[in-house]
């Protein structure tokens, strides 16, 4: 996430800050101009996503974010609990 959200802040789609109850955390809020590149953003994202599961299927799509939903990546961060 760091490199890909840090790109957007140089470029000024977003802000960062740490979490004031938190330090390990950041807050990171859409600028105007991160909205205004959502909204254009958007249709388009729709769009592919109809175009890939007219392509694949309803049932290969259900398959695939199933599937992605059971990978688990590490971040490191300690969790309340664990």
């Amino acid at each position: 996430m760091g490199k890909m959200v840090g790109t957007l802040e140089r470029d000024g789609f977003v802000t960062m800050k740490p979490s004031p109850t938190d330090g390990r955390y950041r807050i990171i809020k859409l600028t105007r101009e991160g909205n205004a590149l959502h909204d254009k953003a958007s249709p388009l994202w729709n769009a592919a996503q109809q175009e890939f599961a007219k392509l694949n299927g309803a049932a290969g799509v259900a398959t695939l974010r199933k599937a992605l939903d059971s990978i688990v990546v590490e971040d490191g961060l300690e969790r309340p609990g664990t």
